[in-house]
């Protein structure tokens, strides 16, 4: 009976910290997920954006609005995005110019490359307006730095 309650605590501590490795940020030098914020230069311009970038392929990223550019009327995007190497990744984002339903699309395409420690990122773009076909209507290229924002306990 007492080696059977050893067996079972042992069996348990070492499901809890199976548990506890996967409940902690998939944060290393060769993942994605995360929360970045990202400075774009774009068409003469640069400003930052906040990226999150979840462990199932999807990608949330937040505008700043006004200045320093055009007076973007944009709030966010969203996408996705998948591994096309030991540290690169492709990223596809959608935004809409408003809530009309006439506008077209925009989509942003990017080639997104880790650093060896993971903490930041870098690459081209392309920023494209698209018509309800796919057809590109206007396309215009920048590039982007991104570095990772890691939790802060309170104490």
């Amino acid at each position: 009976m007492n080696t059977k309650r050893v067996v079972i605590t042992v069996m348990l501590l070492v499901l809890l910290a199976v548990a506890a490795s996967q409940g902690q940020s998939s944060h290393s030098s060769k993942n994605l997920p995360g929360t970045f914020v990202t400075t774009v230069n774009f068409e003469g311009t640069s400003f930052k954006v906040l990226h999150s970038f979840t462990r199932d392929g999807r990608t949330t990223v937040l505008l700043p609005f006004g200045p320093p550019c055009c007076n973007d009327t944009r709030v966010g995007g969203l996408g996705e995005w998948i591994r096309t190497g030991p540290r690169e990744f492709a990223v596809t984002e959608f935004f809409f110019d408003s809530q009309d339903t006439t506008v077209p699309l925009q989509r942003s395409r990017l080639k997104l490359t880790l650093d060896e420690s993971g903490d930041a990122f870098s690459g081209p773009f392309r920023f494209e307006v698209i018509d309800t076909e796919g057809n590109v209507l206007f396309s215009d290229d920048g590039t982007f730095t991104g570095k990772r924002l890691n939790v802060v306990p309170l104490d």
